[in-house]
């Protein structure tokens, strides 16, 4: 058995709890800003997708992004350094003691077809935040969640160090 499976079986014998994300995290909607009033050549200003253009402010650091307008399949990204975000995506932060933020991230990062599945079924896909905070997802003991963001960080280290060295 590995690590995660030996946590699981002592920490939690009876199966692990799935619950509505909605009831772990709390959500932190962007602010509009606009090219013409808030040019800058600092921050990158990102809505749902892609950077949009620069600032010179920022309002989140070191954070995921959940689109919630103009939805891409690729719903779900992180954001390394300051950056301003948009009132066309929401960051989220956890709303309860035995939950790890990061634990949850990787969850939505992996979780992106049922994210984007919560979209309007128009031509510009926006979220349904509604259908969004109904998801339910696994919520194991906080020592589990550790263990798992910890083997995750590090295959993703290690990832990004192959790419790196196939550079």
């Amino acid at each position: 058995m590995s690590r995660i499976d030996d946590l699981i079986a002592d920490r939690c014998p009876d199966g692990v709890q799935h619950i509505p994300i909605g009831a772990v995290v709390r959500l932190a909607f962007g602010a509009r800003i606009t090219k013409t009033e808030d040019l800058g050549t600092v921050y990158p200003v990102y809505g749902g997708g892609g950077e949009s253009f620069r600032t010179d402010n920022f309002n989140r650091e070191d954070d995921y992004v959940i689109s919630r307008f103009a939805m891409s399949a690729r719903c779900v990204r992180k954001v390394q350094g300051k950056f301003w975000l948009l009132d066309s995506g929401f960051t989220f932060d956890v709303s309860v003691d035995n939950v790890d933020k990061h634990y949850v991230a990787y969850l939505l990062l992996n979780m992106q077809p049922q994210i984007y599945a919560c979209s309007s079924q128009g031509a510009q896909k926006n979220l349904k935040t509604e259908d969004f905070k109904s998801i339910r997802v696994p919520i194991p003991p906080l020592e589990v969640q550790e263990e798992i963001v910890r083997i995750l960080d590090t295959f993703t280290a290690l990832e990004a160090e192959l790419e790196a060295e196939l550079e």
